[in-house]
């Protein structure tokens, strides 16, 4: 697992970078345009490489795991959340032949059932794991380098502030999904020559 972190963190860096701006695409519209939900599932494929390094970058702490209280776990626990709830609300919806909430108001049909738990979820997992991601930033910042301690709160927030754009903005959405994706490189490429892993 640990070995994968770098694959896992570049590969979810890419799906991040390109699924993001498509929901944005999608989400500008009021009501949201007819490929909201396959946009949507493009954020879930990217959530799994990124929960993934993110458990590999915890476990590859070790020793240093016991002076980030809590901190890189709850980063990955926030995204293995909004992995889940993603993968709950589109993939969901996808499987029973339904469509998401937002993609449900536009045509005027009556949304999957599991789709206001999978957003909740999707949600919750967010400020966890933009506030796991701070927290061990901090922490770490002093044991594995500036770089380390810079990247991982700037992948949590900005993965957040790319949620929260995309029903605003297609722009300001890609460039926090593009800020999301260089500090996840960053980590890719930092930690393992900081010593992290």
């Amino acid at each position: 697992m640990e070995q994968l972190l770098r694959p896992a963190a570049l590969a979810g860096a890419v799906a991040w970078a390109i699924a993001v701006p498509l929901v944005a695409t999608q989400a500008a519209d009021d009501p949201v345009a007819g490929r909201y939900d396959e946009a949507n599932r493009l954020v879930t494929a990217a959530l799994v490489p990124l929960a993934f390094a993110a458990w590999a970058f915890r476990e590859r702490l070790g020793e240093r795991l016991a002076r980030i209280p809590l901190g890189a776990t709850t980063w990955a626990i926030g995204l293995t959340l909004m992995l889940a709830g993603s993968a709950v609300e589109f993939w969901g919806a996808w499987i029973a032949g339904e469509s998401g909430t937002a993609e449900a108001d536009r045509a005027g049909v009556e949304a999957w059932q599991g789709s206001n738990l999978g957003f909740a979820l999707f949600v919750m997992g967010a400020f966890v794991a933009a506030g796991g991601a701070l927290a061990a930033g901090i922490r770490l910042a002093p044991l594995v380098g500036r770089t380390i301690g810079l990247a991982v709160p700037a992948a949590g927030l900005a993965m957040v502030a790319g949620t929260l754009l995309w029903s605003a903005s297609v722009t300001a959405a890609a460039a926090a999904a593009l800020a999301a994706a260089m500090a996840w490189l960053a980590i890719a490429w930092a930690a393992p020559a900081a010593g992290a892993v």
